[in-house]
């Protein structure tokens, strides 16, 4: 179950997992440490979605027994642009840098210009129009 669930797929891991990277918990770490931080929310993500109580210590056996090789670091296993944390999106709006925002598009401060449309359903008759009819 551990070893074959899709964490690549897992949108709301994936999430969480940037959030995490954003907040710098892979700065300054070597390989090893990085992978052992991005196992750690693996079996903490994969605990609390499916009701279990996996250990890192089972977790590390299995791939030892298994030869396992090791996790690959976030940054290097997607060409996607990544997502930014709420820090550094404030800091991006307050230096003025909206351009560097990702998925940031500029909405015009006009209406539209077309013409409004028809309406094509009746209108609602009120409680005492459909008493009255009766």
């Amino acid at each position: 179950a551990y070893s074959t669930y899709p964490f690549g797929t897992d949108e709301e891991y994936q999430q969480g997992l940037n959030s995490l990277t954003a907040g710098g918990a892979l700065v300054g770490r070597t390989d090893e440490e990085k992978a052992d931080v991005v196992r750690l929310a693996q079996i903490f993500y994969f605990n609390r979605k499916t009701s279990n109580s996996i250990t890192v210590d089972a977790v590390r056996n299995y791939e030892q027994a298994h030869a396992v090789k090791p996790l690959v670091t976030p940054e290097s296993d997607s060409n996607e642009p990544r997502v930014l944390s709420f820090a550094e999106l404030q800091e991006l709006i307050q230096s003025g840098r909206v351009d560097e925002i990702p998925n940031n598009r500029i909405i015009p401060d006009t209406l539209n210009e077309a013409p409004p449309s028809e309406s094509k359903t009746p209108a609602k008759l009120k409680p005492w129009e459909k008493e009255a009819s009766t």
